[in-house]
């Protein structure tokens, strides 16, 4: 007898689809779709069973689903299945699953007819029945009118099994990976994570004796005790036996006693089990720490050589600097795409299709668009543009006012504590202990590195009458309240651009995940299906998702190309009224000294941008604070040498760095 598990998103009155298609928009729910049915022990994987429409609605480019034996259920026996396995019933298809030794677990994942007579086999089924039901329950009232439901399994009984709700530490145990707790929020969709498991309906007598007087042992890992209480105990769920392994349900310790069960679990089971399970799932890629550290070095290099452009060169001019780099950004996108078209088989067109789909469908979270022929949402594209080239503008000018009049370590110390501005900012934020101690650490360290003797950055030691003139005078006051200002701005535009302008998960981390999603049919079909997001595209005519960083990076160029266009008019305004003479760059050297502060700066913001999908604007704007590290030791290979050295300096420097690994270790370990 086969244990099998259902995996399905629900509305509270277990609607799964709207007119034929999926109401709801919810990447990371596809990456735990993906996760949960790929995770097995080494040499061992799962098996997904799925009715005909289900397998259709996959793009031949991604059949079968990775790393899962595939088992089509079809009445048609001339059916052309492809790579999957197709037998003409659900006991075909489970027969089929049993007979293969190296199947861990077997998946129901749609559609809706299904589902229903899955569910219908009981527990005496020779073949194996439902014990367990992945629930992505569906928590926002919107999706009331779906006409495709699936049944309700908790309201009945009918079928000897009675539904109880697991404990978030459960789902995580059988799962082998962690799981977000509680109601999730994504693309204005509320939902949750749930995990339902079948108990005999007659509870004392068959917890007792288990099924057909045999004693059963429980796949969440649970048994009831003597007083009935449920405890934990070790996964019990194989149980050799002359047939194979067959999953068994959980048993009394008494009983234990007098049944002989010899666990042994599959090959490569061991006390690794979480690595080993998600040994070949994504997980935070080396491309974002790539272009982490691409940004670090690139914002020292726009620091290092703004401060020297204002102060060495004499060139002052922080509203045309500012404009000149915001207006670089246009570059980055065309750059990203030239690259895809030449290093990939995709052409420009498709991938532009495929960003069109995500900001349409990212925009315009109630109406998922399905073809390319969908309207686009200019209106509220051009909102967001808007939006995001204010939110960048007004405290990156305030830096570029602030980096010549305040010491350059005053002014990266004081930017870059936008983290806990952001951490205090952060929309429904829970105080995690973990996360609080790090961000404050890296606030103690960033005070430690200003106030605790750092010598950063030697060039306003230099024996300049200016400079000394400078020193005594009110702007380095000001230059820092501006960069205080400035860097609560910076912290808000990070949280506002997480929460509404970024993807709700990044192509890095959903790889195959972000491929699949429920699609509902009639319910004369199979109903609900996991395929692409648009089955009826080509691949050839759109590349969905978007190649990872290529919808931050149009963003990125579309505020450059909104800087362009718009904020030009500034320049004659502050000429006309002499709060900044407009003059032209005097010599060669200024030029190149402009060039280079811009291409830092469009890797720079390029970077952030992306970072801000993936990571987060906590573990992001913490991470930045490395940038008072590359100053301190940037000021120290090409400055004043040891001279800048002081006990302060490192203390703070390392502070921030075991601040940032903390957060680092969070986030990896989730």
């Amino acid at each position: 007898m086969s244990r099998l598990t259902i995996i399905v998103a629900a509305t509270k009155s277990n609607g799964i689809g709207q007119n034929g298609q999926l109401p709801w928009r919810l990447p990371k729910e596809m990456t735990y779709f993906a996760r949960a049915t790929s995770s097995a022990p080494a040499g061992h994987c799962n098996a997904v069973i799925m009715g005909r429409n289900t397998w259709e609605s996959i793009p031949n480019k991604f059949r079968p689903l990775k790393t899962r034996e595939n088992i089509v259920v079809s009445k048609n026996a001339s059916f052309d299945a492809g790579l999957a396995k197709l037998e003409g019933s659900l006991e075909a298809a489970i027969t089929r699953m049993k007979a293969n030794q190296q199947i861990f677990r077997g998946f129901i994942i749609g559609g809706a007819s299904l589902y229903a007579e899955s569910l219908a086999l009981p527990p005496s089924s020779p073949v194996g029945f439902v014990d367990r039901v992945l629930l992505t329950r569906i928590l926002s009232p919107a999706f009331d009118a779906c006409d495709v439901f699936m049944p309700d399994f908790l309201g009945s009984t009918s079928d000897g099994k009675e539904w109880r709700r697991e404990a978030h530490s459960a789902v995580e145990e059988w799962l082998g990976f962690k799981v977000a707790e509680g109601a999730q929020e994504e693309n204005g969709v509320e939902y949750e994570f749930q995990m339902w498991s079948a108990f005999p309906s007659d509870d004392a007598a068959s917890l007792a004796h288990g099924f057909n007087g045999r004693p059963y042992f429980h796949a969440a890992g649970k048994f009831w005790g003597a007083q009935g209480s449920m405890k934990r105990m070790l996964d019990c769920s194989w149980e050799r036996e002359e047939a194979g392994a067959r999953p068994q349900w959980p048993a009394r310790r008494e009983q234990r006693s007098q049944h002989s069960c010899s666990v042994q679990r599959p090959a490569g089971w061991s006390p690794l089990l979480r690595l080993t399970m998600n040994r070949n799932l994504p997980r935070v890629g080396a491309r974002s720490f790539l272009i982490f550290a691409c940004t670090l070095v690139a914002f020292v290099i726009e620091t290092q050589l703004t401060q020297y452009l204002q102060t060495d060169l004499g060139y002052r001019q922080p509203f045309f600097i500012f404009y000149l780099v915001h207006s670089s950004f246009a570059i980055i996108f065309p750059c990203h795409l030239l690259y895809l078209t030449a290093t990939t088989k995709y052409s420009a067109t498709a991938l532009c299709n495929g960003l069109a789909i995500a900001l349409s469908n990212h925009l315009t979270p109630n109406h998922v668009s399905r073809s390319t022929t969908a309207k686009f949402p200019t209106v509220r594209f051009l909102t967001l543009v808007l939006a995001l080239t204010f939110g960048i503008t007004w405290p990156a000018i305030l830096w570029f006012i602030a980096i010549s009049w305040a010491s350059l370590s005053d002014v990266t110390a004081l930017w870059n504590a936008n983290a806990f501005f952001a951490y205090l900012m952060t929309f429904k934020c829970r105080w995690e202990p973990r996360k609080l101690f790090a961000v404050s650490l890296a606030t103690i360290g960033v005070l430690i590195v200003v106030y605790g003797g750092s010598a950063v950055p030697s060039r306003d030691d230099a024996p300049s009458i200016e400079r000394r003139a400078l020193a005594s005078s009110w702007k380095p006051l000001m230059g820092s309240l501006l960069t205080l200002i400035a860097s609560v701005g910076y912290a808000l535009y990070q949280v506002l651009y997480k929460k509404y302008a970024a993807l709700p998960s990044d192509p890095e981390l959903v790889a195959e995940a972000s491929e699949y999603e429920q699609l509902a049919t009639g319910e004369d079909s199979q109903g609900v299906q996991y395929g692409t997001h648009d089955a009826t595209l080509e691949s050839d005519d759109t590349v969905y998702p978007p190649p990872f960083g290529l919808h931050p990076n149009l963003l990125t160029s579309a505020i450059g190309l909104c800087t362009l266009s718009v904020l030009w008019i500034f320049i004659p305004l502050l000429h006309h009224t002499g709060a900044e003479l407009f003059l032209l760059p005097p010599n060669l050297k200024t030029v190149s000294t402009i060039v280079g502060i811009s291409l830092g700066g469009v890797v720079f913001n390029a970077g952030f941008m992306i970072l801000l999908g993936v990571w987060g604007p906590i573990i992001t704007s913490v991470g930045n604070l490395l940038t008072i590290v590359l100053v301190f030791i940037s000021d120290v290979l090409f400055g004043a040498g040891v001279e800048t050295i002081t006990l302060g300096s490192v203390v703070g420097c390392s502070i921030i760095v075991a601040a940032f690994a903390v957060l680092v270790y969070d986030m990896l370990d989730r």
